[in-house]
C-alpha cells in the first residue's frame, strides 16, 4: 500500500473515526483503524462492534492495498505534523510516513483480522438536514436514562412517519419530545430505539446537507457526505409515553416566564435545597401575576424570589426536582417558556413560545 494526501485531509478523516476505537480484551485489533487506498479513493474505518465509521478522503493512491495500525497514535501524530503533503508507505508489518521533515515508521497488523462493517439493505430509508436532525438529539437526548435497568429508556425513540419525525426521550421522571414536519423524506413508517453513544456521533458531523439514515431489522446506517455510520437499535419495547403527556384542557395554571430569569432563581433556590431530593417550590399566585421560587434547608436556611410572570387559570404551586427542570430550561433557547400544570400531583409541562413542536414534562416530587 502507498498513497499520499495533505495532512489536512488525513487530519480530519481520523477525527471522524479514531475515538471510536478503544481497548479490547478479546479483540485488540479493535484498537486500530483500519486504512484502505483502492482505485485512488483512501478509506478509513473504525468498530467497537456495537458502532462502525467509515470515511473516505481524497489522495494519491500509486500501490492499492490495506492495513490497520493503533487509531490513537496515529490521530495523535498526525496531528502534531506540519501542513504539508503526507507520504506513507505500507512495507510489512510498518507504516513509513514521511511529512516535510518528519520520517517515522509505526508498527501495524495485517487488516485479515479486522472485523467486516456491513452495509445495511436499503428497507426503510429517511432524508432530513443535518442540522435540524441534529437540534432535535440535542432538544431531547439529555432526558434519556443514565442506566440500563430499563434498557429501553437508554436510547432516543424515533418514530418515522409519512409527514412526521417525532423524537423521544425519558428517563421515567420526566420526557422530551419533539415533532419535526419540515424537510422530511420517509418511505415506510418505522418506530426505533437508538443508542445515545450512537446520536452523539451524529452530533459530530459538520454542516446542513441531507443526512439519509437506512433502518434495517436490528441496525442502523446513517449517511453524510462521505461519512457512513452504522450502529445496533436497541431491543426493546417503548412505553406509550403519550398518556402522561397532559392536554390543554387539563391545565389550570399557565405562566409565561423570562427564561434566563428563572433559570437563575432556580439556581438560587438550589443552593437551598436538601441534598437528597433536589426539591424547590413554585408557587403560581394569581393575584401577582408572578411565579415565587423557593427552597427551605434545615441546616443552612432559606431563600425566596419572585419573578414577574403573564399568568392565567388557578392559584397554584408544585414541589419539583429543580435539576430536572434546570435541565429541560437550559436546552430551550427562546427568551420565554410557557410552563403550566394541573395540580401539585399531576406533571408540569414546559413550552415555548416560538419553537412548534417540542415539549418538556417534568413529574412533581409528591409532598
Amino acid at each position: 500500500m502507498k498513497f499520499s494526501c495533505t495532512r489536512e485531509n488525513l487530519k480530519e478523516g481520523l477525527q471522524i473515526v479514531a475515538h471510536i476505537a478503544g481497548k479490547h480484551i478479546n479483540l485488540p485489533i479493535l484498537s486500530n483503524v483500519y486504512i484502505k487506498a483502492y482505485n485512488s479513493t483512501i478509506t478509513l474505518a473504525t468498530t467497537d462492534l456495537e458502532i462502525g465509521i467509515t470515511t473516505t478522503i481524497r489522495g494519491k493512491v500509486t500501490e492499492d492495498g490495506e492495513f490497520t495500525v493503533n487509531a490513537k497514535l496515529l490521530n495523535d501524530y498526525i496531528t502534531l505534523l506540519p501542513n504539508e503533503r503526507i507520504n506513507i508507505t505500507q512495507i510489512k508489518n510498518t507504516l513509513n510516513i514521511t511529512c516535510g521533515s518528519y520520517q517515522t515508521k509505526m508498527r501495524g497488523e495485517s487488516s485479515d483480522d479486522y472485523p467486516v462493517i456491513p452495509i445495511i439493505k436499503n428497507e426503510t430509508s429517511f432524508t432530513l438536514p443535518l442540522n435540524i436532525w441534529q437540534n432535535a438529539i440535542t432538544e431531547v437526548s439529555f432526558a434519556t436514562a443514565t442506566n440500563e435497568t430499563r434498557v429501553e429508556l437508554s436510547g432516543v425513540y424515533i418514530i418515522f412517519s409519512p409527514k412526521t419525525v417525532t423524537f423521544v426521550a425519558t428517563d421515567g421522571y420526566r420526557l422530551a419530545e419533539k415533532i419535526i414536519t419540515n424537510n422530511i423524506i420517509v418511505t415506510k413508517e418505522r418506530n426505533v430505539i437508538i443508542p445515545v453513544k450512537t446520536l452523539q456521533e451524529v452530533m459530530r458531523l459538520n454542516g446542513n446537507e441531507q443526512l439519509t439514515c437506512i433502518i434495517g431489522d436490528s441496525q442502523i446506517q446513517f449517511s453524510y457526505q462521505e461519512t457512513t455510520l452504522i450502529s445496533r437499535i436497541i431491543d426493546g419495547r417503548y412505553p406509550d409515553y403519550s398518556q402522561i403527556i397532559p392536554n390543554n384542557e387539563q391545565q389550570k395554571t399557565t405562566a409565561q416566564i423570562n427564561r434566563q430569569e428563572l433559570i437563575r432563581a432556580i439556581k438560587a433556590a438550589a443552593l437551598f435545597s436538601p441534598n437528597t431530593v433536589n426539591n424547590i417550590h413554585l408557587d403560581f399566585p394569581q393575584v401577582k401575576k408572578s411565579v415565587i421560587v423557593s427552597a427551605i434547608n434545615t441546616q443552612n436556611g432559606e431563600t425566596t424570589s419572585e419573578l414577574a410572570a403573564a399568568t392565567t387559570g388557578d392559584d397554584n404551586g408544585v414541589v419539583i426536582n429543580y435539576q430536572y427542570l434546570l435541565d429541560g430550561l437550559t436546552h430551550i433557547t427562546t427568551k420565554d417558556i410557557i410552563f403550566s400544570m394541573s395540580d401539585a400531583a399531576s406533571p408540569c409541562v414546559l413550552t415555548t413560545t416560538n419553537t412548534p413542536g417540542y415539549i418538556y414534562i417534568v413529574m412533581p416530587i409528591k409532598k
